[in-house]
């Protein structure tokens, strides 16, 4: 019986979400996040069933110079492919319908829980876009699993991280 009231709210909760008149109060969301980077995130549809596959440029064929009568070396571009798995990320607001109609509002008392879903939500994109990884593939790898060695040999995408001297929790930029 003790799990109801710990996932589902209760009388109690809509008596604390009540202001001195009776009506829904106005939450402060002291737990909210600025997460501006979810506006820059762009959404597509995969184009492999449940993966994405993408080919990125990773080096740009040689140029020459040359003199009247002088020859040129070809060369050529490279390419990678890259595979990113898709990730679900889903919640249920459930609330009792009789618990709604106790409410003097239930709009409002319906919004005052299911905004703090989407902020939820909000914050968990935000976290799993920097330190999603591969140890738990339901997510879909962030940018610290992408852009994690200097090391060229190992990663073509090391070239493009500025070494700025810090280790262990100095390392991130984020």
């Amino acid at each position: 019986m003790a799990t109801i009231g710990t996932n589902n709210p209760t009388l109690l909760d809509l008596q604390t979400r009540m202001d001195p008149n009776g009506k829904i109060a106005q939450i402060i969301e002291q737990l909210n996040q600025t997460n501006e980077i979810i506006q820059d995130m762009t959404m597509i549809e995969c184009n492999d069933g449940t993966s994405n596959k993408t080919t990125v440029r990773t080096g740009l064929p040689s140029t020459t110079w040359r003199m009247l009568y002088g020859g040129v070396q070809p060369s050529k571009s490279t390419t990678k492919q890259i595979t990113d798995t898709c990730g679900m990320l889903e919640a249920y607001s459930e609330v009792d319908k009789d618990l709604v109609k106790l409410s003097n509002d239930p709009v409002a008392f319906r919004a005052t829980e299911d905004s703090a879903f989407v902020e939820s939500m909000g914050q968990e994109i935000a976290s799993t876009l920097f330190y999603g990884d591969e140890t738990t593939p339901e997510k879909f790898i962030g940018l610290s699993a992408r852009f994690n060695t200097l090391d060229t040999k190992k990663a073509d995408c090391a070239k493009n991280i500025i070494d700025a001297g810090g280790t262990a929790n100095l390392a991130s930029m984020w």
